[in-house]
């Protein structure tokens, strides 16, 4: 909060909390009312030394799904890391 991207139409993400709110606000800085260029989001992920995938991938494919991870139980976290 409390950053100004008025000029900007870019989004590189290279760190994902689990506030759904804070997702949509940090998008919504990018793509606002009076935006005259074309947007432009790019989420950036590690993966494990042998490919595996990260918690950043669940995150992230939750937040496509536009849920919210900071609601989640510890059931939830188990289920969404067993996910392949």
């Amino acid at each position: 909060m409390g950053h100004n991207f008025t000029a900007a139409h870019t989004a590189v993400n290279m760190s994902y909390g689990y506030s759904l709110f804070k997702y949509k606000q940090g998008k919504a800085r990018i793509y606002r009312p009076g935006q005259t260029k074309p947007v432009s989001y790019y989420d950036l992920v590690a993966t494990g030394p042998q490919g595996q995938q990260t918690i950043d991938h669940s995150i992230l494919r939750v937040r496509q799904n536009k849920d919210d991870v900071a609601s989640w139980t510890a059931r939830a976290w188990v289920d969404q890391l067993m996910v392949v």
